[in-house]
């Protein structure tokens, strides 16, 4: 049993095993690419299918986000108009501080 991480990559190096509580810098992405190499190339193609689609569902969930996120800007905005307006202040000074326009800040 290698006790230091280099002792790890030597084993490795003699016997092409790597153990999968490694803790030697590199040894468990190599692990995961002599996985990868391994498979069938049916088995490829399936995984690099799969990771795309996680890709993609990844990317679906970040711009909801991103937009959920600008929906509440918008209306952090408009309802600071809002507080603003029924306070009295003036319809360029709402303009200043929320980036709103003067139709948009009539409008509430």
């Amino acid at each position: 049993m290698a006790a230091t991480p280099l002792e790890e990559w030597i084993s490795y190096l003699k016997d092409g095993q790597i153990d999968e509580n490694t803790t030697a810098p590199g040894l468990a992405e190599a692990r995961q690419k002599l996985q990868y190499l391994k498979m069938t190339k049916e088995e490829r193609q399936d995984f690099d299918r799969y990771i795309d689609a996680v890709m993609s569902q990844n990317d679906v969930l970040d711009t909801a986000k991103m937009e959920g996120r600008a929906e509440g800007r918008a209306e952090e905005k408009l309802e600071n108009a809002r507080n603003l307006k029924s306070l009295g202040v003036s319809t360029e000074i709402i303009m200043k501080a929320t980036g709103l326009s003067a139709e948009e800040i009539e409008k509430l």
